[in-house]
């Protein structure tokens, strides 16, 4: 008689739900935004495998202090039409932004872990003002989940 009435309990369950519904975001839109940071990453790492020495130079202040003034309204401005174009709202936005972030993050932790091998065109003190600039970024592209863009 227990077996008839877990068996029946267990009909009358819905099905689990896939892990990715429960975002409240669609497969594609979850992938879209992990290919998506990705692909920036990958531009990221060749931009500063290929400019690095003179963005990053400890000895241009001005130069560093221009990237990381660039890097707030520029995250913004290549993460809010995105959003846009994909159709991401309220909280899908949110989830987009990490889903975007998470592969820039094991990018990042890959670059610094093995900055020298990297990025040899800059000087050792330069890993620093990498991994502020990119989580600079990151926090920006963060801030784009929760922050709608005023019209």
């Amino acid at each position: 008689m227990l077996r008839v009435t877990l068996s029946m309990s267990m009909a009358t369950e819905p099905v689990t739900k896939d892990a990715m519904s429960e975002l409240g975001v669609e497969r594609s839109t979850i992938r879209f935004f992990v290919l998506w940071g990705i692909t920036v990453a990958v531009v990221e790492t060749v931009a500063f495998r290929l400019t690095g020495q003179i963005l990053l130079n400890p000895a241009n202040g001005i130069v560093l202090a221009g990237l990381f003034i660039a890097t707030i309204p520029a995250m913004a401005l290549l993460t809010y039409p995105v959003y846009r174009w994909r159709g991401v709202t309220g909280a899908e936005r949110q989830v987009a932004s990490v889903l975007y972030l998470l592969p820039q993050i094991v990018v990042t932790v890959v670059a610094l872990v093995d900055f020298g091998i990297i990025y040899p065109n800059m000087v050792p003190g330069a890993a620093r003002y990498f991994g502020a600039i990119i989580l600079l970024g990151s926090a920006v592209v963060l801030i784009t989940g929760f922050v709608p863009r005023s019209e």
